[in-house]
């Protein structure tokens, strides 16, 4: 299963992180962004740089903390460093952000 979901955990940072962008991006953001373009003007250039620089950070900091723990999620890492009900709570917030 390691070799199938994680590469084997054998990838290094750049390869996650381009994998993270291309996972945040999908065919309706394609579609949609240019209109967002044109309403909101130059905000949606800062918005985009910042998620730029989101996933930077991420790669250079998350993901060898994850790593060196085995973890692969932030909520397993959570569970580990902390406990299970942190783990619980967080991903309960995480669905209810999603939904609202």
């Amino acid at each position: 299963m390691d070799n199938y979901f994680l590469g084997g955990r054998s990838m290094n940072s750049i390869v996650i992180g381009i994998s993270l962008m291309v996972s945040f991006s999908s065919a309706a953001s394609f579609t949609t962004e240019p209109a967002e373009v044109y309403i909101v003007g130059t905000e949606y250039f800062w918005r985009a740089i910042s998620g730029c620089l989101t996933i930077i950070l991420t790669t250079m900091y998350f993901v060898p903390a994850f790593r060196r723990v085995n973890a692969v999620s932030k909520y397993e890492y959570l569970e580990l460093r902390f406990n299970k009900s942190l783990r619980n709570i967080t991903a309960s917030l995480g669905i209810l952000t999603a939904v609202l």
